[in-house]
């Protein structure tokens, strides 16, 4: 009987026990969400509200599974996003949500509606400044201020303009001003008052100047880079300037910059301590690509070169189609700040599609950079070919040709691209002169001009690139069109070109299909560059172009199309890339569809 009854018991409790576990299984199962959409909202981007929410937002990869729901997070968020939309100046917004579930309680879609109501408006700004001080201080300050009357007010710009108003006092010589403010918003009113009390303090001037830490650079190399001298107003902007133009000069590891106030004269000492770095670097290098195979290279460099702040540079490349030797010696602050005088000589042999030759190129420039984002050059160039071969245009033009070409050319460049490797915000454009006389020393004459224009825009996780280039070469007087020298005409195609054709294979070809080059060139390309996974992003583009025999010659009706996608895989030295490009319509003889590989982007 007692064991009759121990078993029934047992038999109980596990029947209880597995009930349990049925229950909990019930309770922990997870609701996946399938979508998030958020309708009304205008005052912030869908980015700012996807990084104000602890609910993650599903993917559109289908390989990435979907975030799991949980109702009070969600709850929690609507919270996040009115505090987000109150510091933005919406007070009197309303956010409510949806949920709408599938039949088996898996998955949900999520709508938040947004009602964002009217804005605060600032309608009164005072600043309250002692007297005695400049005039012109209150009116500058106001026009510095993100908050602005009759505009949305913003703590989030309130709180900015704080920080401003203190900087810009530091910048004009009063580096301890205290700045109050005060902001009272009438909610029924729907109007906000912001003041603001400042205290400039005393006006301080640069003291003494004291560096520390070098032993192999002369000091004036660095004084020459120190944007104020003792008795100048002091600046924080001067600090800052002066200390990256001293990381510039490449001969520091770091450049520390301490302060002391003198109270009592009113002056600040600054103290720079810097950390010296190798004056000598070799470095090597190697790649791949479809159009060089391999290629390797190998380079020197000697800072400070017999001083003067000068930087000797040696290097050679080799590949399948190019091998050089190039010397570079460059010489900073060549009459003035931002300027630099730069010599070389370039020992070059090249096997391309549209010729085998050898040749030797000695330049002189010289180039100013006229702000962070303009910067101009003019050269001469005195250059030495032999052409070995090349592709069979017209009877003027003959193999085992010697040239000689003086050149003068310059150029503006404007870059305000937020990465030299991998842009993705930005502006870039340049403009290239080159001219040759055979009245000189020269063996034909004419005029060469191309103009490149790049922008970059980011949104969200997308990035679009375009790039438009046009150019042409005017030979003049006893110079004939394919007279200009090959190495100097127009080519397109490749890796960077015209994804829809072989390399240099755009354009005029032969009866061989080689590449004879061309007096015109009109390129462009629009691509869309996403991530994939991790560090693997793709690319989707679409090129345009052609290459013309004639100077000023283009043919619009000629123009020829290529469509694409890609592969990058992010490195730190630049994306690897693969590309697949398809001509839309191409020159009969050479094939649709192309692959490239290289390493960066296709500009």
């Amino acid at each position: 009987m007692k064991i009759f009854f121990k078993l029934a018991l047992l038999i109980l409790l596990s029947n209880l026990t597995f009930s349990n576990f049925l229950f909990a299984e019930e309770e922990t199962s997870s609701i996946e969400i399938k979508k998030i959409k958020i309708e009304g909202i205008m005052a912030l981007s869908l980015e700012q509200v996807k990084n104000s929410m602890a609910t993650k937002f599903p993917s559109i990869k289908p390989w990435v599974k979907n975030p799991e729901f949980d109702e009070r997070t969600l709850k929690d968020d609507l919270l996040r996003i009115k505090d987000l939309l109150e510091r933005s100046g919406y007070y009197s917004s309303n956010i409510d949500y949806e949920l709408k579930f599938n039949d088996k309680l898996t998955s949900v879609e999520i709508l938040i509606v947004v009602d964002e109501r009217e804005p605060i408006i600032l309608k009164d700004l005072v600043i309250q400044i002692p007297e005695g001080y400049e005039a012109e201080i209150e009116s500058e300050i106001v026009k510095l201020l993100p908050i602005k009357l009759g505009e949305i007010f913003s703590v989030v710009n309130y709180e900015k303009s704080k920080t401003a108003v203190s900087e810009f006092l530091a910048n004009k010589g009063y580096p301890n001003a205290n700045v109050k403010a005060e902001a009272t918003i009438s909610r029924r009113e729907k109007e906000a008052k912001a003041t603001f009390l400042i205290e400039p303090g005393s006006k301080y001037t640069f003291g003494e100047i004291v560096i520390e830490g070098v032993s192999d650079i002369d000091l004036y190399l660095i004084t020459r880079e120190i944007t104020y001298k003792e008795g100048d107003q002091f600046s924080l902007r001067g600090i800052s300037n002066s200390q990256e133009n001293i990381f510039k000069l490449s001969f520091f590891k770091s450049v520390i910059i301490d302060t002391e106030f003198d109270d009592e004269n009113l002056r600040v000492k600054t103290i720079y301590t810097l950390n010296e770095r190798k004056l000598r670097t070799v470095r090597l290098g190697v790649g791949a690509g479809t159009e060089d195979i391999v290629r390797g290279q190998v380079s020197f460099s000697q800072r400070n070169f017999l001083g003067g702040a000068r930087t000797l540079e040696i290097g050679s490349k080799v590949s399948f189609i190019t091998q050089n030797l190039q010397i570079v010696l460059r010489q900073p602050y060549f009459l003035g700040r931002g300027n630099e005088l730069r010599g070389s000589v370039n020992l070059e042999r090249n096997d391309l599609p549209g010729f085998v030759g050898e040749s030797v190129d000695s330049e002189l420039r010289f180039s100013r950079n006229i702000n962070s984002f303009l910067s101009s050059y003019i050269a001469t160039n005195l250059i030495f070919a032999q052409i070995n071969s090349e592709a069979d245009s017209t009877p003027l033009v003959t193999s085992q040709e010697d040239v000689t070409l003086f050149l003068f050319n310059g150029g503006l460049r404007y870059d305000s691209t937020d990465n030299f490797v991998d842009p993705t915000e930005g502006f870039f454009a340049s403009a290239f002169v080159e001219s040759s006389f055979a009245s000189l020393i020269s063996d034909e004459s004419y005029i060469k001009s191309i103009v490149e224009f790049r922008t970059y825009k980011k949104y969200k996780n997308l990035v679009f690139a375009k790039r438009f280039q046009v150019g042409a070469i005017q030979p003049f007087a006893s110079t004939e069109d394919f007279e200009v020298p090959v190495f100097r005409r127009f080519f397109a195609g490749g890796s960077t070109s015209m994804r829809g054709f072989p390399f240099q294979r755009l354009g005029p070809l032969d009866d061989d299909e080689d590449p004879l080059g061309g007096n015109s060139i009109l390129v462009g390309n629009l691509e869309a560059r996403f991530p994939v996974v991790k560090k693997i992003g793709g690319v989707l583009f679409f090129d345009y172009g052609n290459v013309y025999s004639e100077s000023f010659d283009y043919q619009f009706d000629d123009i020829r199309y290529a469509v694409g996608t890609g592969v990058r895989y992010n490195t730190i030295v630049g994306p690897v890339r693969l590309d697949l490009g398809y001509a839309l319509n191409p020159v009969d003889e050479l094939n649709r569809l192309q692959v490239f590989v290289s390493i960066g982007q296709a500009f």
